[in-house]
């Protein structure tokens, strides 16, 4: 990514864990243009499998109560669709772009899709976001291929694939 002239700047470089409120405050600090969330996904089901993309949905963002002048609400709505409309955007090209490097090395893989979600990451960057589940760790398979280098590089590729072909560099 910094060879195409575009900056990274992590929340975290080992396996600890950072509060929400830490990573929506760096999110803040550090959103010139994307703000990207990488998870390991959970399930009680331990036959769950696959990489899905989650992004905020204008839709979820409704409000039913009337907070603002009719001028700042329409000025707000914009606002949302156009966030909206780019981190789902964003969350598309990341899923493509993970999907294209991961099933090289992990023919099985399954395309959970891209899908509306409602979380404070969204919401506290000001800029687009979308946030990955790279595989399950509850997935004994899954999980023993989210431990390997390569297929963390595979992952790590394929994300940077998806935010390049985003801003189309």
């Amino acid at each position: 990514m910094q060879k195409k002239g575009v900056s990274v700047k992590l929340t975290r470089s080992t396996d600890v864990d950072v509060s929400l409120e830490k990573r929506v405050r760096c999110a803040s600090v550090h959103s010139e243009y994307v703000f990207v969330s990488i998870h390991a996904n959970m399930s009680r089901n331990t036959k769950a499998h696959g990489i899905e993309t989650f992004y905020v949905s204008d839709v979820l963002l409704s409000r039913k109560q009337k907070l603002f002048s009719k001028k700042d609400e329409a000025f707000f709505d914009n606002l949302i669709k156009m966030q909206s409309k780019e981190s789902h955007r964003l969350a598309s090209h990341l899923q493509k772009g993970v999907l294209q490097v991961v099933g090289k090395k992990h023919t099985l893989v399954k395309d959970r899709s891209v899908k509306p979600a409602f979380s404070q990451l969204f919401l506290g960057p000001n800029s687009v976001a979308a946030l990955i589940e790279v595989g399950f760790l509850s997935n004994k398979k899954e999980a023993a291929l989210l431990k390997q280098a390569s297929y963390q590089e595979a992952i790590a590729q394929g994300i940077c694939k998806g935010i390049l072909a985003y801003m189309r560099i």
